[in-house]
């Protein structure tokens, strides 16, 4: 009869077995997680070396791109090399040639005409009434229009603004008797404001817009016609006048004041020796209008004494460079120093009046 185990042994028996089996399944858990987070590894690796290769390839066309840019940068600097060595060779070879002449006389005449053409422009603004307003600059004169002016604008007698315009003309309404400046694309400054405008007009109501018409020429277009004035003369009276036209144009021929030589350009009347409504303009050598005598009455004096010759004026005005004088409230006297007393009195017959300088 086998020997009986003792208990304590034979507890072992069983206990052993259930810890090796346990121990089993333990490492087999372990084993299993340590794979699955080595495949997790492995995945996160080989997505890792994705994007890397990604990174590269876009890192490589980027450098093709930068090398390209860079083979290009210097193509141009290379160019631009050149053209400085060339601009450089130039820039010496006119160093040492002799700077051209300057035309003095032409330069000097081109300033002069251009002050001409603005005082003349000047004047007819004071013809027209236009108060505060005077050219400074022309860039250019092109058939009717002016082209780049510059013009100063007063107050009270103080400079206070200017328009600068790309254009600038004259219109004239015949039956509203009214001249109008148009300013073209127009820079308005005044009293420190400015403001841009496309078309800016500038209106007056001239005292003699048929003078005023002649004297700007091609500049001005005119509308319409002009009214038919109450005060104008028969015909008779206009054959009459037409005669003495003539006969005071022979007469200014010789009549001059200094350096301005004077042409009648207005007779309203003639009656009783006195000349009505005359207006004469003075020219220089040159031809350019300096200046304008009006006035109510115009007579023909003659001196017994010295064969002097004057002109004698009332109610009106000379203007001139100098601005416009008022006549005194006798007369306005102008020596004739180029009228011979032989020919007034025989082309002026019966219209010249005589007086003594000399008392006896």
């Amino acid at each position: 009869m086998p020997a009986k185990l003792d208990r304590p042994f034979a507890g072992l028996l069983f206990v052993i077995p259930g810890i090796v089996i346990a121990w089993l399944g333990l490492s087999l858990v372990a084993e299993r997680r340590q794979r699955a987070e080595l495949e997790g590894r492995v995945a996160e690796l080989g997505e890792s070396l994705e994007n890397a290769l990604v990174k590269n390839d876009s890192f490589l066309t980027h450098q093709a791109e930068l090398e390209s840019r860079l083979f290009e940068t210097s193509e141009l600097h290379q160019q631009q090399m050149q053209l400085v060595e060339q601009l450089t060779t130039r820039l010496e070879a006119d160093e040492r040639k002799p700077p051209p002449p300057v035309d003095t006389d032409t330069a000097r005449r081109e300033i002069q005409e251009a002050a001409e053409v603005r005082g003349e422009l000047n004047s007819i603004l004071e013809l027209a009434e236009v108060h505060g307003l005077r050219f400074q600059t022309i860039g250019e004169h092109r058939g009717k229009e002016l082209r780049d002016v510059h013009l100063l604008r007063y107050d009270d007698g103080v400079l206070a603004g200017s328009y600068f315009a790309a254009r600038c003309r004259f219109e004239m309404d015949r039956p509203k008797r009214e001249l109008t400046i148009v300013l073209d694309k127009v820079v308005e400054i005044w009293k420190g404001r400015r403001v841009e405008s496309k078309t800016k007009r500038i209106t007056s109501l001239p005292e003699r817009p048929r003078l005023l018409e002649k004297r700007l020429g091609e500049l001005v277009m005119g509308f319409g016609r002009y009214p038919v004035e109450k005060s104008e003369l028969p015909v008779g009276d206009l054959e009459t006048r037409l005669l003495w036209r003539d006969r005071l144009a022979q007469l200014f021929d010789s009549f001059q004041v200094g350096a301005r030589h004077y042409r009648l350009f207005a007779l309203r009347s003639v009656s009783n020796g006195t000349f009505g409504d005359v207006e004469l303009l003075g020219y220089t050598d040159k031809g350019r209008l300096d200046g304008r005598i009006q006035a109510g009455q115009m007579q023909v004096w003659i001196d017994t004494d010295t064969d002097n010759v004057e002109l004698r004026f009332f109610d009106g005005f000379t203007e001139g460079p100098e601005g416009r004088i008022g006549f005194p409230d006798r007369w306005y006297r102008l020596p004739a120093k180029g009228m011979v007393r032989r020919d007034v009195e025989r082309i002026l017959t019966g219209f010249v009046h005589h007086f003594r300088s000399i008392p006896k």
